[in-house]
């Protein structure tokens, strides 16, 4: 009977161990799929947060390559600047010749169907034109020297005929052909300086004065004078009227005008230097 006890009590206390061992078996094993499914969350987080930055990479590199295409495209290459080969009667020289020192510009020639034009007045190229597209654009300018050069604008009367009636200052009215006048316009784009001087002759022959005028646009240029020479008749008189110089480094052309009235001459005469 006590073994009997004994043995109940054995049993009684094995089955107790088994239980608890069942019961923290059991436990681990929702802590393990507690651990397990954490573990899942956050490697669906941190996935679906990689997935989100490879997405928002791709779309970023497609768009800057789709814009890229398209400014291709669009022919819009980036500009660069025209390189100048300078030369001086078609031999190539280290530099530009310096504006205003004697040399005009006889032509320009470009690579690669390049186009372009000289401009003497910012002395450089102009209507640049690139229908390739080409990104290295070069052209060849050739220089030459230029002499100054003169021009004589004249205004002279007819001196044969009667001279007509008197002003109330004794100048003669240019009856009959009496008056002499010239207009020209004159290429002055290659030239820097200009020098201009005025003169009249004035013939007595009927003992009556004439009028010297002359301009010249847009310097503002203007003379004038009025002589009335009491010396025999047949003589001559003659003078100058004015003598200026003018910068025209950015003016490409000038109207000069000239007028005479009754026996007299009106000459302007045009020194163009570089």
């Amino acid at each position: 009977m006590k073994k009997d006890k004994e043995n109940f009590s054995t049993h009684n206390v094995n089955l107790g161990e088994g239980n608890v061992e069942n019961r923290n078996s059991k436990g681990f094993e929702r802590f393990n799929k507690t651990k397990k499914k954490k573990q899942m969350l956050i490697g669906g987080i941190m996935l679906l947060f990689l997935m989100i930055g490879v997405i928002t990479l791709y779309k970023t590199f497609a768009l800057y390559e789709e814009k890229k295409e398209f400014n291709v495209l669009d022919g819009k290459v980036p500009e660069v600047e025209t390189e100048i080969i300078a030369m001086i009667n078609n031999a190539v020289v280290a530099e530009i010749p310096k504006k205003g020192s004697g040399y005009i510009v006889d032509k320009v020639t470009c690579e690669n169907g390049v186009q372009a034009e000289w401009a003497n007045s910012t002395w450089n190229l102009t209507n640049i034109k690139n229908p390739n597209k080409i990104l290295k654009k070069v052209c060849q300018v050739n220089f030459t020297k230029i002499p100054n050069k003169t021009i004589k604008v004249e205004a002279r009367v007819n001196t044969s005929g009667p001279i007509g009636g008197f002003t109330s200052s004794g100048e003669c009215t240019g009856v009959d052909g009496r008056i002499g006048t010239a207009r020209q316009t004159i290429d002055v784009s290659n030239y820097t300086i200009l020098e201009v001087t005025t003169t009249w002759n004035h013939w007595v022959s009927y003992g009556c004065g004439g009028t010297h005028r002359a301009s010249i646009s847009p310097l503002g240029y203007s003379a004038s004078y009025f002589e009335n020479s009491t010396n025999a008749s047949g003589t001559i008189s003659s003078g100058t009227i004015s003598t200026k110089t003018y910068d025209i480094s950015n003016i490409n052309s000038i109207t000069v005008s000239a007028e005479s009235t009754a026996t007299g001459d009106t000459y302007v005469s045009l020194t163009l230097r570089n």
